[in-house]
C-alpha cells in the first residue's frame, strides 16, 4: 500500500482524498429519492427491522434498482464531479498553442483546481448533512434511543393468555391479506370508476369498517401480518442490531399469537404465498406462530405442480388463489381450520405478467383490477363449499400503497371486509393493524375477556382502540422506549 499511495496520488491527484466524501454525499441523494419513491411510510423501527431481515424472497428489481441508482450512478457522477476540470482542460490544451481563448480558459481552470478538493470536500460534507436531515425515520431512530424509557405500552398492553379467549363454537377462518389493498382504490371521482368494483359486490353480504389506517411501525407486509397476530407492532432495538432475524431466531418468542390460539384449539393451519417465505423472516415468524403448513413458491412449484414461470418475485395471484382452492378442497374438513393467504402482484411498482385486461389505460391499476377479480372469484367458488357458512372470510390490505407510481387522493384508508361475521353495533371506527389480532378471533365468534389482545382492541365491540383515543399522539407514544416492548421482541 505504501508504494501505491504515491502512484495513486500522482495518477489522480489530491482529488483522491475527496471521492468518497463526493460519493456519499451524491448517495445520500440517490438513497432519499430511492426511500421517497419505495418507502415513504418507513419509521425507524421498521427501517431497523428491515435491514435486519432475510433479503432472500425480495423483488430482484428493487436491489437492482438500489445498485444502479444509489452506488453505480453516485460512483460515476462522483468520479465526474471530483475530475471534471481534467476532462474540461484536456480539449483546452490541445488548442491553447493556437487559440487565445482557449489558453486563457486554461488558465482559469488551473486557479480553479487550486481550490478545488477543499471546496468539493466542503460541499460534500454540507450536502451530506442536509440530506441524511430528511431522514425522517434516522431522526426518530436518534430522538429513540436517547429518550428515557416510557411507561405507556405497560399502561395499555393485555398479555394474551388461554384463559381470557373462549371459543363457543368453532369457526373455519380464512384471512386474505392482499397486497396494498385500499379502500381509496373505490375512489371514482379521482379514479375515473372503481378498480375494485367485484369486491364492492361483495360489500353488502359483509361488514366493514371506517377508517383503516396505517399504524406505527406496521407499514409494510412481515410488519403488517405480525401485528395482526399479535396485536403489537413490530419494534427492533439498538443492542439487537448487529443480529439479523430469519431462519435460525424467532420474534416474540413464547408469545400466544392467532397462529398459536388457534392451534391451540385444534385447528389446522395453513399459509399460502407466491413468494419465497424467507424474505423479512416472516415464514419463520409464521412457523413459530401456530403455522403447521406453509405453503410458498417452493412447495407451490413442487407440491402443486405449477408450471407457468414465476415472476421476479413469485407466483402471481391467480396462482396463489387456484393453490388456495386446493388447499381448501384437501383439508379435513371434520376438523376446523385456518387459512392465511398473502397476495403480492399489486405491490407499488411491481410488474407482473398478469393477464391485461385492457380495462385501464394506467398500466398500475390492471393488476389491481385482476387481483381483485381473483378474490372475488375465491369467494364465489368457496360459497360453493359445504362449510362455507361456518366460515369466516376476513379481507384485509396490508397496508396503504407505499410507492408513487400514480397519484392517489389525499384521504387514504387501507381496505378490510369480513364475511360471515356477527353484526357489531358500530362500524364506524378508526383502528390499525394491531387491532385485527382481536378484531378476527370476535368475528369467529370468540368471547375475549375485556375485548382487548395485546395493543389491539376488537372492532367488533364497543370499546374505544388506542388509535380512536389517541388521535394525533399514538404513534409518538408507540416510538418511545419501552422495557415491556422490548422484553416481548428479544431475541433468542
Amino acid at each position: 500500500m505504501s508504494v501505491l499511495k504515491p502512484l495513486l496520488l500522482k495518477l489522480f491527484g489530491k482529488r483522491l482524498y475527496a471521492l468518497p466524501f463526493v460519493f456519499f454525499s451524491i448517495f445520500f441523494i440517490c438513497a432519499y429519492k430511492y426511500v421517497q419513491k419505495y418507502f415513504t411510510t418507513m419509521s425507524a423501527s421498521e427501517f431497523l427491522f428491515f435491514i435486519n431481515t432475510p433479503l432472500e424472497g425480495a423483488d430482484k428489481r428493487l436491489i437492482h434498482v438500489f445498485i444502479n441508482k444509489c452506488l453505480v450512478n453516485p460512483l460515476i457522477y462522483s468520479i465526474l464531479i471530483c475530475y471534471a476540470t481534467e476532462i474540461i482542460s484536456l480539449p483546452f490544451n490541445i488548442l491553447k498553442k493556437q487559440l487565445n481563448l482557449p489558453a486563457f480558459l486554461g488558465i482559469v481552470l488551473q486557479k480553479v483546481k487550486k481550490y478545488e478538493t477543499i471546496t468539493l470536500l466542503i460541499l460534500s460534507i454540507l450536502v451530506s448533512i442536509f440530506y441524511l436531515s430528511k431522514f425522517s425515520f434516522l431522526k426518530e431512530l436518534f430522538a429513540m434511543h436517547s429518550a428515557a424509557y416510557d411507561t405507556f405500552y405497560e399502561q395499555h398492553f393485555v398479555q394474551p393468555a388461554p384463559q381470557n379467549i373462549q371459543f363457543p363454537h368453532k369457526k373455519n377462518l380464512i384471512v386474505i391479506v392482499v397486497e396494498s389493498l385500499e379502500e381509496t382504490f373505490k375512489n371514482k371521482d379521482f379514479f375515473g370508476q372503481s378498480l375494485i368494483p367485484h369486491l364492492e359486490q361483495l360489500e353488502p353480504e359483509g361488514i366493514k369498517f371506517t377508517n383503516f389506517q396505517n399504524g406505527w411501525s406496521t407499514t409494510y407486509t412481515a410488519a403488517s401480518i405480525m401485528a395482526l397476530f399479535s396485536g403489537v407492532p413490530t419494534n427492533v432495538i439498538g443492542k439487537y442490531f448487529v443480529n439479523t432475524y430469519g431462519e435460525t431466531l424467532s420474534f416474540l418468542p413464547e408469545y400466544y399469537s392467532l397462529g398459536n390460539i388457534l392451534q391451540s384449539n385444534g385447528y389446522q393451519t395453513y399459509s399460502v404465498q407466491g413468494s419465497d417465505a424467507r424474505f423479512s423472516g416472516l415464514g419463520n415468524f409464521l412457523q413459530t406462530h401456530g403455522i403447521e403448513h406453509l405453503i410458498a413458491d417452493k412447495e407451490i412449484k413442487n407440491e402443486y405442480h405449477i408450471t407457468k414461470p414465476r415472476d421476479d418475485w413469485g407466483y402471481n395471484d391467480n396462482d396463489v388463489m387456484d393453490v388456495s382452492k386446493k388447499v381448501v378442497q384437501n383439508i379435513d374438513h371434520s376438523k376446523p381450520y385456518f387459512l392465511l393467504i398473502q397476495t403480492l402482484d399489486t405491490h407499488a411498482n411491481y410488474e407482473t405478467h398478469i393477464p391485461n385486461f385492457g380495462k385501464f389505460d394506467n398500466s398500475w391499476y390492471n393488476p389491481i383490477y385482476n387481483t381483485n377479480i381473483q378474490i372475488y372469484e375465491f369467494i364465489k367458488w368457496l360459497k360453493t363449499q359445504p362449510d362455507y357458512e361456518n366460515t369466516v372470510v376476513a379481507i384485509v390490505g396490508d397496508h396503504l400503497r407505499m410507492g408513487n407510481n400514480f397519484p392517489m387522493p389525499k384521504e387514504r384508508f387501507v381496505y378490510n371486509l369480513f364475511l360471515n361475521a356477527p353484526k357489531p353495533k358500530n362500524t364506524v371506527r378508526t383502528f390499525s393493524q394491531i387491532d385485527l389480532f382481536p378484531s378476527i378471533l370476535e368475528a369467529m365468534g370468540a368471547k375475549i375477556k375485556g375485548h382487548q389482545l395485546g395493543l389491539g382492541i376488537s372492532v367488533f365491540s364497543n370499546k374505544k382502540t388506542l388509535l380512536e383515543r389517541y388521535p394525533d399522539t399514538l404513534a409518538q407514544k408507540l416510538s418511545k422506549r419501552s422495557k415491556l416492548s422490548e422484553e416481548l421482541w428479544k431475541i433468542k
